[in-house]
């Protein structure tokens, strides 16, 4: 018996044969069409198909036929449709992966961040005595009429600890803690006290010989369509500047004064270190909420 071949092809239930005339070779595959001329198309089932390749084999003799089988893997689509629909599958879970890995990366990064900037402030031990206090001028960027000066090297470490660590454009105010602003004068003091009187009674009550102790670094941001402000400002723990500002209070009461027009509590001791706009007159006075404005402790060396 001559040496034969026969191709058996099944795709979507088709069977092609072809019979050529040299070593038997039998090849069952399933995918792409195999497009040669002499194929017989076949509407058969893939067990009519093993048959066939059974019935082919023992009409050869041993050593007559070779089988090959050649097919798409497990799982693998077998039509048009089924391979776009393959391909699109892979190319969304690999933009998937790449997504998620990029959430990932900015999620670390933003905590990254956010360590870095909740990193205590270093403050040194000497720039926090010898403040004094000063009547400051009419143009004064706080709106101050009293102020608490501190030593001209307090700020500038803090300044540039701040703005490495926030990466905004700031504006940084003269170095002062308010004690009186000068539209409280004006609203409520005009006339009832002078302001070396306030001057002197803030230095009998020991304001300039106070330690100061820094309790964080904090911050208030207002955000609007097209806008946004933000400070940043030392909470200080000086419970005298409370008390002379209560002082101030009573001698108003004294005086025949409107209690409502002077409110002892509405200004905290607080330094502001740099806002966004230079507009730093507008967060005063500052009611500060250490529980809420702080960010960032302090430590004093």
């Amino acid at each position: 018996m001559p040496h034969q071949s026969v191709a058996i092809g099944f795709e979507s239930g088709v069977v092609r044969t072809h019979r050529l005339t040299k070593r038997s070779r039998l090849s069952a595959w399933r995918g792409q069409p195999r497009h040669r001329a002499g194929y017989e198309d076949q509407a058969l089932e893939s067990h009519e198909v093993l048959r066939l390749q059974q019935d082919v084999l023992g009409a050869c003799a041993p050593g007559d036929v070779e089988v090959s089988v050649y097919g798409p893997r497990q799982g693998e689509a077998t039509t048009p449709a089924g391979v776009l629909a393959t391909l699109l599958m892979k190319t969304l879970l690999k933009v998937i992966a790449a997504l998620v890995a990029v959430g990932v990366l900015a999620v670390l990064f933003v905590r990254s961040a956010q360590t870095s900037r909740a990193e205590p402030f270093t403050i040194a031990r000497q720039d926090l005595t010898g403040w004094t206090l000063t009547l400051a001028p009419d143009a004064d960027q706080l709106d101050s009429l009293l102020s608490i000066t501190p030593k001209a090297a307090l700020m500038p470490p803090l300044s540039r600890a701040l703005f490495d660590r926030m990466g905004e454009t700031l504006h940084y105010p003269p170095a002062a803690i308010p004690v009186v602003l000068r539209s409280e004068f004006q609203h409520a003091m005009s006339g009832a006290i002078m302001p070396d009187e306030l001057l002197n009674a803030a230095r009998d009550i020991g304001l300039e010989s106070a330690m100061f102790q820094p309790l964080c670094m904090a911050r208030r941001r207002i955000s609007a369509p097209g806008l946004v402000r933000g400070v940043y400002f030392l909470v200080f723990d000086l419970p005298l500047l409370a008390r002379f500002r209560e002082q101030v209070a009573q001698q108003l009461r004294a005086a025949g004064r409107d209690p409502s027009l002077f409110d002892p509590a509405a200004l905290s001791p607080v330094l502001i270190a740099a806002d966004l706009d230079g507009n730093f007159s507008r967060w005063l006075p500052l009611r500060a909420d250490p529980k809420v404005d702080c960010f960032a402790p302090v430590v004093v060396e």
